[in-house]
């Protein structure tokens, strides 16, 4: 009797506190874990639950092709969310794998476009900054993801960089995460892709801390702001579900 009240207690307490964690801030459970996961600076010391690595993921998408009418393409950000419960009446898939940089999607755009999705989202980049690569390299990495997926027959929206916060990762972050944005708007001009400028989640001024739980992932109030901004995009000329 007294193990098991033990046991009870010890189950207890911890739920206890994490429902009242919940409440206070407005977080669903995933983003609780990832906040307890995630590096505060980069996303290079983002761990992934065990069995969810990025592996995993590619056999995922490799062996699960399904006909797509929209595919968002990115790391962990564009991961960090179920698409599909935001976009009910379309056929999402999510194509974000944490810590993948630009060149990183490249390698595996088989696993996209296999789907052969009527529109591509894709937002990344952050990861290459906070990895140091070079701004030419990025945008010479995203200007092939987007003619590959284009190429494909998917149309292509090149969504702006979404920012990190100032305080936690600097004022240099900033500053290259504004750069990537207008070479990507001039990469998207250049080719007639679309541009979709993510307004205050890509504020030049750095990510408002209220859109994020650790500085570079979005909690609950950065994914409705997001979603907000490109809902009428990702339901414009498709045969909606019933």
């Amino acid at each position: 009797m007294i193990k098991n009240i033990c046991a009870f207690t010890l189950i207890s307490i911890p739920l206890f506190v994490m429902g009242v964690f919940l409440g206070k801030n407005d977080l669903l459970p995933e983003q609780v874990l990832s906040l307890q996961l995630s590096d505060v600076k980069s996303e290079t010391a983002h761990v992934e639950p065990e069995g969810r690595n990025r592996e995993w993921l590619l056999e995922i998408f490799e062996d699960f092709s399904p006909k797509a009418d929209v595919a968002f393409v990115g790391d962990s950000i564009t991961d960090g969310v179920r698409w599909n419960e935001f976009f009910p009446n379309v056929r999402v898939i999510n194509r974000g794998i944490s810590n993948d940089k630009t060149a990183d999607i490249l390698l595996r755009l088989d696993s996209i476009e296999s789907a052969h999705p009527n529109k591509a989202f894709i937002m990344v980049g952050i990861n290459d900054i906070n990895n140091d690569v070079p701004l030419k390299d990025i945008l010479a990495n995203y200007e092939k993801i987007a003619q590959s997926l284009s190429d494909a027959g998917s149309e292509v929206y090149i969504q702006s960089t979404i920012q990190c916060n100032a305080d936690l990762c600097g004022d240099r972050a900033v500053a290259t995460v504004n750069k990537l944005n207008v070479g990507l708007k001039q990469i998207a001009k250049k080719y007639e892709y679309n541009f979709v400028d993510l307004g205050e989640l890509s504020s030049v001024d750095g990510l408002d801390r209220r859109f994020t739980i650790d500085g570079v992932h979005l909690g609950l109030e950065g994914y409705r702001y997001w979603t907000r901004q490109i809902t009428p995009l990702v339901s414009e000329d498709i045969a909606l579900l019933d």
